[in-house]
């Protein structure tokens, strides 16, 4: 397995990220980062693309909905037509006997 100089190795490694994430210098880097992103989020062109990417959501439901009941008419119309077309067939199947 491992010998006690690699163990005391992987020890003192990970004391050293241990102590380089938790240096204030990190810490300071991370803050930074945290604020960047914030304000990035709070931008005004972002809040234009969440606004725009809503709308365009919302046009989506509304044609998935509109589309929706097309097809349940067309469905219902050709129900119709099917029913229509039977008692055709048997009108003609009786006439012709």
């Amino acid at each position: 397995m491992n010998s006690p100089e690699q163990k005391a190795k992987w020890e003192k490694y990970g004391k050293d990220v241990e102590a380089a994430y938790n240096s204030p210098e990190q810490k300071a880097k991370w803050e930074k980062y945290g604020k960047d992103m914030e304000a990035a989020y709070n931008s005004p062109e972002q809040k234009a693309k969440w606004e725009k990417f809503r709308k365009d959501m919302e046009k989506t439901a509304l044609n998935s909905k509109e589309t929706a009941r097309i097809v349940k008419a067309a469905q219902e119309q050709a129900m119709e037509l099917r029913k229509a077309l039977e008692q055709q067939q048997v009108k003609v199947e009786f006439w012709s006997k």
